[in-house]
């Protein structure tokens, strides 16, 4: 069963081995946002490998900084937006 978190800025669904991301329309993405999803995929799913996908239904921008430092999530298998 899903797991829906919601935030200011997205809506995160939980899997048991995946997430998908729907950032908000007109949306910013910042490195504090991107620590609020790397620090959920990193407690939700441990030492479990997992994929992590954004749905992009919306437009909103993104600060590049923001691919770096989620490459760094060790359990992360494979990335797709």
């Amino acid at each position: 069963m899903p797991k829906v978190l919601k935030f200011d800025f997205c809506l995160i669904t939980l899997y048991d081995d995946y997430l998908i991301t729907n950032i908000n329309e007109g949306f910013h993405l910042l490195p504090k946002h991107n620590q609020v999803l790397v620090d959920i995929a990193e407690s939700h799913f441990k030492d479990q490998p997992f994929v992590y996908i954004t749905h992009r239904v919306n437009s909103y921008s993104v600060d590049p900084k923001i691919y770096f430092e989620t490459s760094k999530i060790k359990n992360m298998t494979y990335y797709t937006s």
